[in-house]
């Protein structure tokens, strides 16, 4: 037997020219989207954006999400402070000519990350977080917000009108700001970064298709390497593991 068809080719060969293929575009990546586009485009097809999950319409029985506790991972299993890793995640901003990242890949946990020069934005179930957790997001100067304001905000942040209400957060009301010399955009000679990074493999299409082609970086997230990196003791702790 041969190899099943990828699943974009099959629909371009079976269904009629100018058809239009419906997708939740929260449920698939960019790559994917990205991909699926220019199949269909051979055939004059093209790929619509859905405003409902058709699943969601007819699973009238689905249980309810698990709403499993946010807790705060010590210094000795992080390997560096929350301060030392946004300072580092800006720097590769810099690098990419980028003001912003949008994050969407954190673990096992349902919620997203903005992450900007200036600010930065956690999109989550405020019930999943305790006061402890809260205190520390706040110390650190991370804001957090309904899960379910991300869309709006994307919005908001490719129109550079993403704001923090935290005290410790400059206001982004201006827009992108020169990343080396903290100023406004005015000057001409300024270097301006005002590039959003997005990872298309991981970010779902809903966001990227709310910004302009123009400003968007699409690469690799820097998250999940800076998560292989292991410090010495979180390596020691995995081979002591491996001895029992």
């Amino acid at each position: 037997m041969g190899e099943d068809p990828a699943v974009d080719d099959w629909m371009a060969d079976n269904l009629p020219k100018d058809a239009a293929v419906g997708v939740d575009p929260w449920c698939v990546s960019v790559d994917t989207a990205q991909k699926w586009e220019h199949a269909f485009s051979k055939k004059q097809q093209k790929l619509v954006q859905t405003c409902t999950n058709l699943v969601d319409e007819v699973w009238k029985n689905r249980p309810p999400a698990q709403n499993n506790p946010v807790n705060v991972h010590p210094l000795e299993f992080a390997g560096r402070t929350v301060a030392d890793k946004l300072k580092n995640l800006r720097q590769k901003l810099r690098e990419e000519e980028a003001w912003a990242i949008i994050i969407k890949t954190l673990d096992e946990l349902h919620a997203f990350a903005i992450v900007t020069s200036f600010s930065a934005f956690f999109y989550v179930d405020k019930r999943k977080l305790s006061s402890e957790v809260n205190s520390h997001l706040e110390q650190n100067g991370i804001e957090v917000r309904d899960y379910s304001a991300v869309s709006s905000d994307v919005v908001l942040l490719a129109s550079n009108q993403l704001t923090s209400t935290t005290s410790a957060n400059q206001t982004l009301a201006d827009g992108p700001k020169d990343m080396e010399t903290g100023s406004g955009t005015n000057g001409s000679d300024e270097k301006t970064h005002n590039l959003i990074w997005i990872d298309p493999g991981s970010c779902c299409f809903a966001f990227c298709s709310k910004l302009n082609s123009d400003q968007v970086v699409l690469k690799q997230s820097p998250v999940p390497l800076a998560k292989v990196i292991k410090v010495g003791h979180k390596i020691a702790c995995s081979q002591t593991i491996t001895s029992l």
